[in-house]
């Protein structure tokens, strides 16, 4: 996770980690200077962490939750991690995803209200209103620094859902055709809709003919 992107009165902005910032004062100094985020005393923040999986709503309690999630990433440990919940609106379908622990209090410090979300809730989300509105299936892929989430929607049906760490455009290349491969989708038929830089899309696009780029953050 290199940044956090920030909702204010219909307002988007986008803050970068700064690297080698290990206890984030650089950062919170950033921040700071930045009337932006120190004039209002509430924010919608959205992640991009990595750590995130979808279960179907309220099917666990908080505890089980927590303890569900920390089983399929045992890194995101209680003490480094802060685990949320966050439902889809239009679909019975809850996203699990883990914040640092660091980056939680640091937001905290700036604002005494925070409601957190997550771009992948988002992007699912609306894969499925698509898919559901044309009746169609296709694989909708979000790519955040060296992690890429892929994930595949029939008429408004989840069927698959995953992240991969992808240091290269050509690993992002890879999951790609072997998510189409498994789930059985055409090449020259099946859209691929596109989360990332024009790069990434000129590549995917001389293997997958219908690609598009989708918008480049959430407008809430």
């Amino acid at each position: 996770m290199d940044g956090l992107s920030f909702f204010q009165e219909d307002s988007w902005k986008r803050i970068d980690f700064v690297s080698g910032d290990t206890f984030l004062q650089k950062t919170l100094a950033k921040c700071l200077c930045n009337s932006a985020l120190t004039d209002n005393s509430s924010a919608i923040v959205q992640a991009t962490t990595p750590y995130t999986t979808f279960v179907p709503s309220d099917l666990l309690q908080q505890q089980e939750a927590l303890e569900l999630f920390r089983f399929v990433f045992p890194e995101a440990n209680s003490k480094d991690y802060v685990v949320f919940k966050q439902p889809l609106q239009s679909f019975d379908i809850t996203l699990l995803f883990a914040l640092p622990t660091a980056h939680y209090h640091l937001i905290h410090q700036l604002f005494d209200k925070v409601h957190w979300q997550h771009d992948i809730a988002y992007q699912v989300e609306k894969s499925l209103k698509i898919s559901k509105k044309n009746g169609e299936e296709h694989a909708w892929l979000v790519q955040n620094g060296t992690h890429t989430h892929l994930s595949v929607a029939k008429n408004g049906a989840l069927l698959f859902s995953n992240h991969f760490e992808t240091p290269a455009k050509e690993d992002v290349l890879f999951y790609c055709a072997q998510v189409y491969e498994q789930y059985a989708l055409s090449q020259q038929h099946t859209p691929l809709y596109i989360k990332g830089d024009a790069s990434l899309y000129k590549l995917l696009q001389q293997h997958i003919v219908h690609c598009q780029l989708t918008d480049t953050h959430a407008n809430c």
